[in-house]
């Protein structure tokens, strides 16, 4: 529902600003693109995965989670599309970077592309790019912006200080074997965004951590090897004027 923006069904006007941003953004149409595009492979996944929660809806025998009882709200069956529609607010959760696009305009609008690079100086050890500067078309474009507004409008994405992954080789280990520690950093919600699971079948045994919509473990073990997942600091958002 967040993804599609239907929060206000049940949440009512409060949250109807919400709803627009998330439609605004297009997140539930862009998923539905994504998956027309899918393989057969990983459509098969997603629609395996659909299936087996909308057969525990059909038959389950037991009190649905308390945020479905506090809301006074029935789940709908899920869809395939579902499962790309929340993985995109995922990505939305873990990209704010925006924010520092909007800074490095407001520094433009006083200073060179030199001076916003003494500002705002690369992460040590890398080194930044030669652009053009901008800044004067900034200056020109821009007069009439309202950027306080501009951020006031985009949602937050509520992204926390960060998050790290670190092994420790198998010598230094008193079982021989590496040991592999994951930290994602990500906001206490409620309902919880992750959840462990351990799926087992022939010739497969996984287990660890995954969110609602994954069909499979994101972080996690099997009896061979381990993995994390860390995201921090990437460039993955842009503004235009």
């Amino acid at each position: 529902r967040i993804a599609a923006g239907r929060l206000a069904e049940f949440l009512g006007a409060s949250v109807v600003d919400f709803d627009r941003s998330l439609r605004t953004l297009g997140v539930y149409h862009q998923a539905l693109r994504m998956f027309a595009n899918l393989d057969q492979e990983t459509k098969a996944a997603l629609e395996a995965y659909a299936s087996g929660v909308n057969a525990f809806l059909a038959t389950r025998n037991r009190p649905l989670p308390p945020e479905f009882i506090l809301l006074g709200i029935e789940p709908e069956p899920w869809r395939p599309v579902d499962s790309i529609a929340w993985g995109r607010m995922m990505a939305w959760s873990l990209s704010a970077n925006w924010r520092e696009e909007l800074a490095r305009f407001e520094l433009a609008r006083t200073l060179n592309a030199q001076q916003i690079r003494e500002f705002l100086p690369p992460y040590p050890g890398q080194t930044r790019p030669d652009h053009a500067d901008l800044s004067p078309l900034y200056r020109a474009v821009g007069k009439a912006m309202d950027t306080e507004k501009l951020a006031n409008l985009l949602p937050d994405a509520g992204i926390s200080a960060g998050s790290n992954t670190w092994v420790v080789a198998g010598d230094r280990a008193k079982t021989g074997k590496p040991l592999l520690a994951n930290d994602p950093h990500l906001e206490l919600t409620v309902p919880a965004i992750w959840y462990f699971a351990h799926l087992s079948a022939p010739g497969l045994s996984v287990i660890g951590g995954t969110l609602p919509g994954a069909p499979g473990v994101v972080l996690g073990r099997t009896d061979r090897i381990a993995w994390g997942f860390t995201n921090t600091a990437s460039d993955s958002q842009d503004l235009f004027i």
